[in-house]
């Protein structure tokens, strides 16, 4: 029988968490949250001791896979870098220099919107956090109930926050700017709601390939409609010659700055 290899305490709790997401995933969650603490790190292929190190009880490893399930939400981007300099590639090959900024904008979220929403509904994390939500809302303890609400409530706000920080910056490389900060504000919560609702449907038992094709489309062309509806132009309309390696330069930044906060969190 091989021996484990030796590892560090952060890459004993990465694959407990790793493996704790994938439970929930496949499995749901039960209306009092418990999880099986053997099962998940017996999946986790961590020794027994290390995990039993990290988390002293069965309330602290519990709460600590809560904030992790959380954590499938919360960060508005999941396109890899060349996955966007693709989306950018494909909206510059279908454009003109003469096209309205607008047109633009609404040609880059509905292409990215499409990639994204392949993504989360092939994703265990977005999964899980679906049935942690669910799951919340039977919680019979009404005092735990509302405490996780709280937070996912504070999360969605911070979530939408950083989402319109994005459009800001996309629609600024291309001559864009909001009609009203509360407009943009409003636009990434409408964005959001649009996006669990729909994946929701998407990765229910039973929906076929050409129902999860239908909620993708209606999820791309509804958010690219919001957002088009939400700027308007700081020039005269058109979008700059440069907006490729402009908007590329704001999805660089964004990109570094949720790699900072998955490692403050």
């Amino acid at each position: 029988m091989s021996r484990r290899p030796r590892r560090s305490e952060q890459e004993t709790r990465d694959l407990v968490m790793r493996a704790a997401v994938q439970h929930v995933s496949l499995h749901g969650l039960r209306a009092t949250l418990d999880l099986p603490m053997e099962e998940v790190i017996a999946a986790a292929d961590v020794p027994r001791a290390a995990a039993y190190r990290l988390w002293t009880s069965r309330e602290r490893f519990t709460s600590d896979v809560l904030e992790q399930l959380a954590l499938g939400q919360t960060l508005p981007s999941t396109l890899r870098p060349d996955e966007i300099d693709i989306v950018v590639d494909e909206v510059a090959a279908s454009t003109s220099p003469q096209d309205d900024a607008r047109t633009v904008l609404c040609s880059l979220t509905a292409l990215a919107i499409e990639r994204e929403f392949d993504l989360l509904t092939d994703s265990d994390a977005w999964r899980a956090f679906l049935a942690l939500e669910a799951a919340v809302a039977s919680l019979p303890d009404p005092g735990r109930r509302t405490t996780l609400v709280r937070r996912f409530i504070e999360a969605e706000a911070a979530n939408a926050a950083r989402i319109a920080e994005i459009y800001r910056a996309v629609g600024a490389a291309l001559e864009l700017r909001p009609n009203s900060e509360q407009a943009l504000l409003d636009a990434a919560h409408a964005a959001r709601i649009l996006t669990r609702g729909l994946i929701g449907e998407a990765i229910r038992e039973g929906v076929s390939p050409a129902e999860r094709a239908a909620l993708r489309r209606r999820l791309s062309t509804s958010t690219s409609a919001i957002f088009g509806q939400t700027f308007q132009p700081d020039g005269d309309g058109t979008a700059p010659v440069d907006w490729q390696q402009s908007v590329l330069a704001v999805f660089r930044r964004s990109r570094s700055t949720e790699r900072d906060l998955r490692n403050t969190t």
